[in-house]
């Protein structure tokens, strides 16, 4: 069973570990560039959602679960993935793992990037590591395998298109390579390996370069990293939404009234969910003000609501619940991010369930 710990992603911004030597100097190729081997993607389609931020939503929260997953749209509606994987065993895991929390979970073969032009054949597999490439489903994934599981996996952004990676140890030799992304892959432009030493401890050094605006998010399985490259979802931008008060003004009218006032924001707060499930994760100053500013605006809206008797628990649940993500990703907090974040859209969830919000709005079974 795969576990959050082994699946844990490692910020592309890069946590440096200790007590490892990175070369700085490129490495001295032995030999011409080649194509990078490739091979089947294994993904798991998760869910079937009406509406970009549902997708999101439940992305992101299937990520906090420890799985690889984003979202992307499938003719009509939005598609919820998991993945990808080299291995059939390793999405089965996945699947089931995913079956016990609700989902009707399926496994799906991508070989996109399979015998791509230029093909070079079977992988190159030295003593050290292998390396391959693999699709899913919207994705590309590097994959390294080593001899063994490693003990420390390191990564360093060198520059804004190039990330460093160093895993270890290795007892044999690393052979230096470097090979080519595919004709028609638009996610990278070349993967190299060599050797990295400190002291007596050798260990693999591997850089991945990639295009402007691809995001690079590292996990580790097992003997495998992967390297995941995809196109970061956009940050949405501050809307305004109607700022209409709601008054008593008899029994039905005003309950329509509410929830129709509402409604916009809890969509808003949908939408905004997964970036900021994101941003506290991976804090970076400027997605963090941007985020706090949206909820800002949207909490000083809510502010300005009076809703009838009915709803006060309700709107107690909204205010609360924009509050406390305000708070998460608020430049001077320094609590558990995380933690206040999920503590905010649980406080949503409670607020949509009083509301009684139709199935539509409410989304597909997540993992809690």
């Amino acid at each position: 069973m795969l576990t959050p710990k082994q699946l844990g992603a490692l910020a592309l911004a890069g946590v440096v570990g200790a007590g490892v030597g990175v070369w700085l100097r490129p490495p001295p190729w032995s030999s011409p560039a080649r194509t990078i081997p490739t091979g089947a993607g294994f993904t798991v389609a998760v869910a079937q959602l009406p509406s970009e931020p549902q997708a999101r939503t439940i992305a992101a929260r299937v990520a906090a679960a420890g799985l690889p997953a984003f979202s992307r749209r499938n003719t009509k509606s939005y598609q919820v993935i998991a993945g990808p994987y080299i291995s059939l065993d390793e999405a089965d895991d996945a699947q089931r793992f995913l079956a016990k929390r609700g989902f009707k979970a399926r496994v799906l073969v991508d070989e996109s990037v399979r015998r791509a032009p230029g093909y070079d054949g079977a992988p190159v597999i030295s003593r050290a590591a292998s390396v391959v490439l693999i699709a899913g489903a919207g994705s590309v994934a590097v994959v390294i395998e080593l001899a063994a599981e490693p003990r420390h996996v390191a990564t360093n952004t060198v520059n804004a298109r190039e990330l460093e990676i160093v895993a270890g140890p290795v007892s044999a030799a690393v052979e230096p390579m470097r090979w080519n992304a595919p004709r028609g892959v638009s996610f990278l432009r070349y993967v190299s390996i060599d050797e990295a030493a400190h002291g007596q401890t050798r260990s693999l050094r591997a850089r991945i370069a990639m295009p402007p605006a691809v995001q690079a998010t590292v996990r580790t399985s097992g003997r495998r990293i992967y390297v995941d490259l995809a196109r970061p979802a956009t940050l949405p931008e501050a809307q305004e939404l109607p700022t209409t008060t709601v008054l008593a003004a008899g029994p039905q009218p005003v309950v329509d009234n509410y929830r129709d006032t509402i409604e916009p924001l809890m969509e808003r707060m949908e939408t905004i969910e997964p970036f900021v499930m994101s941003a506290v994760a991976e804090p970076a100053n400027d997605v963090l003000a941007a985020l706090e500013r949206s909820l800002r605006a949207l909490d000083s809206w809510a502010e300005g609501v009076t809703p009838p008797g009915r709803w006060r628990k309700s709107h107690d649940y909204v205010v609360g619940a924009l509050r406390a993500a305000t708070e998460a990703v608020s430049a001077g907090f320094s609590g558990d991010r995380a933690g206040k974040a999920r503590e905010a859209f649980a406080l949503r969830d409670a607020a949509k369930e009083s509301l009684e919000f139709s199935e539509e709005l409410q989304g597909a079974k997540y993992p809690r």
